[in-house]
């Protein structure tokens, strides 16, 4: 077991089409985990974008030169283009997910420029209900990819209409 994991439930990997991977928004691969300290992910790069959805407790990034802290009913979103670093200092429980597809980089960049990294719990909460339900694609394995893409898409056009 990775170093500060309590618990977890997953990680889950959904079965994608070529037809998803071509066209669509669609999770890599996710989980729910219950962290505390030394929980720590030191990344240069990946080839896909993460988003983590804080059910309890706070976790801090490292992103683009930046220092945060996400905390319960927050969303952050990170791309995998870049380095990233998160840890826990103290009991944290949280829903993620890796996703590409689509223009994903591209929106998670107008998002970035927009706002940074991270979301507020007043979209958030609207939000909560898109990452709930990808997580439940997650675990069945037997869920619509098109509505999986909608999940991301949805989550994207709320933040980007909070303007």
């Amino acid at each position: 077991m990775e170093l500060g994991i309590l618990e977890k439930d997953g990680i889950y990997f959904p079965t994608i089409s070529d037809f998803a991977k071509a066209n669509l928004y669609y999770p890599h691969w996710g989980a729910t985990y219950v962290c505390d300290k030394p929980y720590e992910v030191i990344r240069a790069h990946h080839d896909s974008c993460i988003l983590f959805y804080i059910l309890e407790g706070r976790l801090h990034f490292r992103y683009r030169d930046q220092y945060f802290c996400a905390k319960k009913d927050q969303i952050v979103i990170l791309s995998g283009k870049f380095p990233n670093h998160y840890y826990a200092t103290e009991q944290v429980h949280f829903n993620w997910f890796h996703f590409s597809g689509g223009a994903t980089e591209e929106y998670v960049e107008l998002l970035y420029n927009m706002k940074g990294a991270i979301f507020t719990e007043e979209t958030s909460l609207q939000a909560k209900a898109y990452v709930k339900e990808m997580m439940t694609f997650l675990k069945s394995n037997i869920g619509d990819e098109h509505i999986a893409t909608l999940y991301i898409q949805g989550i994207f056009s709320l933040f980007e209409a909070e303007q």
